[in-house]
This record gives structure tokens, C-alpha cells and sequence, in this order.
């Protein structure tokens, strides 16, 4: 084996690590706050944020903590495995650099805890609610934004569908949820709406890690990979 196709080897499983984050991440945050939620005695899904999970004072909060702590760390990652697997065109970075802010948003949420009730008076809460939006917002524009890059890489043209409709979602998901803090009428939805934009683009993160994870596999001939 040459020294090449050593490096090679090295960048791809690289790549497949980045990829694997890009997996774990988005699913723990999905799965940790359902199952805390059907353990904790009187939380409401339907109409309290996730957040509430690990308000101060909060019993268990800090398995919130760690769970958001843990997907902005997954996030940052496979933004550069994203980057490595897509050919790159012009504005190639906007996607990767959008979910690169998305994973310092999720750390700075996680460190940041919301007041009890999420109705923020205290100063950590006030900064939970100014930096909250900047782990949700760069993910669900990223879907559309990577779709220029999509369709210079032949590879990938067939993802394009697939973040057309989940950015669309994500952005229909989001203003409904926003909506929610002005409408009483929606008032008891709120933790409904909230999973739905959040869950929205973390399935679509999940999705084109699980791309890029089969992408970056060894070719047929053992001669090369296909990232």
C-alpha cells in the first residue's frame, strides 16, 4: 500500500467518525428529553418546552445539560465531515459554517439554563433566551442553503429532494412554533410545536450523516473510497 492510498485511508475513516456524530448527536436529543419527559412526574410534552427538562432548579437537570451539551459538540463535528464529503462551488461553506454556529448555539443553551417555567427573569435565564434560537435557527436553514452544493456533486443530487422538503418544513415548523408564543389558541401546543421545528432538521442531520457515512465506504475494488 502507498502512501497515498494510506492517507486515504486515514482521511476516509475520518470522514466515517465526523459521520457517526452527525448520527448520535441528533438521536440522543431526540430520545433523552422523550424518555425524561415520560419519567418526570407532571411534565407536559404537548405544551412545555424541552428546555424545562433542565430549568434551575429542575430535578435531573443536568442529564439535560449533557444531552444538548453533547449534540452542539456532534454538531460541530460532522459540520466539517459535511464539508469533507460534498464537492465543493461557490458558497459551499455557507452549510457547514451555519451548522458549525448551530452547534455553539445548542453548547451555549446548555450552559445557559432557562428559569422554571422557561418564563426567564434571572440573568441565566435571559441569556438562555437570547442564545437559544442559535442552535435551532442555522439548522433549519442549512437544508436549503447545502442545495446549491448538492447539485454540483453527482453523488448527492439525489439528497436534493430531501432537503427541499425538510428545509421547507423546518421553516414552516419554526414560524408556527413562533407563532405559538403569541396565540393563546396554540398556547397548549407549545412542546408539540417546539419537537416539531427542532426534530425537523436533526432528521435531516441524521440523514445526510447516514449519506455521508455510506459514501465514505471503500469502493467495490478495494482500490479506493468513494469520498
Amino acid at each position: 500500500m502507498n502512501v497515498q492510498a494510506r492517507s486515504t485511508m486515514r482521511n476516509d475513516s475520518l470522514t466515517r467518525a465526523l459521520a457517526l456524530c452527525g448520527i448520535v448527536g441528533p438521536i440522543q436529543f431526540i430520545v433523552v428529553p422523550l424518555v425524561s419527559g415520560l419519567l418526570r412526574s407532571g411534565y407536559d410534552p404537548m405544551s412545555q418546552y424541552m428546555s424545562e427538562l433542565g430549568a434551575v432548579g429542575a430535578p435531573n437537570a443536568i442529564v439535560w445539560f449533557m444531552t444538548e451539551f453533547l449534540l452542539g459538540l456532534m454538531m460541530i463535528a460532522f459540520a466539517f465531515g459535511l464539508h469533507r464529503g460534498i464537492s465543493e462551488g461557490k458558497g459551499s461553506k455557507l452549510a457547514p459554517i451555519l451548522l458549525v454556529v448551530s452547534g455553539i448555539g445548542w453548547i451555549a443553551g446548555s450552559i445557559f439554563r432557562c428559569d422554571a417555567g422557561c418564563v426567564n427573569e434571572s440573568v441565566t435565564g435571559t441569556m438562555h433566551g437570547l442564545v437559544g434560537m442559535f442552535g435551532p435557527i442555522p439548522l433549519i436553514i442549512a437544508p436549503l442553503a447545502i442545495l446549491p452544493r448538492l447539485k454540483k456533486d453527482n453523488r448527492w443530487q439525489s439528497y436534493r429532494p430531501f432537503s427541499q422538503i425538510m428545509g421547507a418544513l423546518g421553516v414552516l415548523f419554526f414560524c408556527v412554533m413562533f407563532s405559538g408564543e403569541v396565540s393563546p389558541a396554540l398556547e397548549p401546543y407549545r412542546g408539540l410545536l417546539q419537537r416539531l421545528a427542532f426534530f425537523t432538521p436533526l432528521l435531516w442531520t441524521v440523514v445526510m450523516a447516514i449519506g455521508l457515512l455510506r459514501l465514505s465506504k471503500p469502493d467495490q475494488t478495494g482500490s479506493g473510497f468513494t469520498v
